[in-house]
């Protein structure tokens, strides 16, 4: 059981340490909305993901940053909750099961969101056309989110020949 410590041990310094990010990116966008941008924009000048040269450019991008971090605090959440429900000793429920499907589900459709975002943004912010898609930072993650959804279907299956066996006992 050191090993199940050990991963919510990570789980939960990932999560706090996401969400002290988030709000510090919150806290820049309060700033840049309602004080002053050219401060925060000194930060952002020399991004080599984007070029963030104005006030516009500065919101839209935290906006989408905070949008989808928001998303992935929401994913560690529930991984946490997944991982605390497997170790209750109850297993195939029907909460794993749907936390499985909707895990991979929201890793899917948040990964596909920042690479239509970063090109968006790329195409509109910077006028050039760039489309980039990394092995590891786009198609691991997607094959991440696919095997959450194929653990879910195994879940349910299990669940099945469980509740089967239970019967004829």
């Amino acid at each position: 059981m050191k090993s199940s410590t050990f991963l919510l041990t990570i789980l939960n310094f990932s999560y706090y340490f996401l969400y002290f990010i988030w709000f510090i990116l919150f806290g820049m966008l309060l700033f840049t909305v309602m004080f002053d941008s050219n401060s925060v924009l000194e930060l952002f000048k020399n991004s080599s993901d984007l070029k963030i040269e104005t006030k516009s450019v500065l919101i839209t991008t935290l906006v989408l940053t905070l949008i989808s971090g928001g998303v992935w605090i929401y994913i560690l959440r529930m991984i946490k909750n997944l991982v605390n429900s497997l170790l209750s000793k109850k297993l195939f429920s029907n909460f794993q099961i749907a936390s499985f499907k909707l895990i991979g589900q929201l890793i899917i459709a948040i990964t596909i969101f920042d690479a239509i975002t970063m090109f968006i943004s790329r195409l509109i912010f910077q006028n050039r056309l760039k489309v980039e898609v990394d092995l590891f930072e786009f198609w691991i993650i997607i094959t991440i989110g696919l095997f959450m959804i194929l653990l879910s279907t195994i879940f349910e299956k299990a669940k099945f020949y469980k509740e089967e066996n239970d019967l004829t006992v």
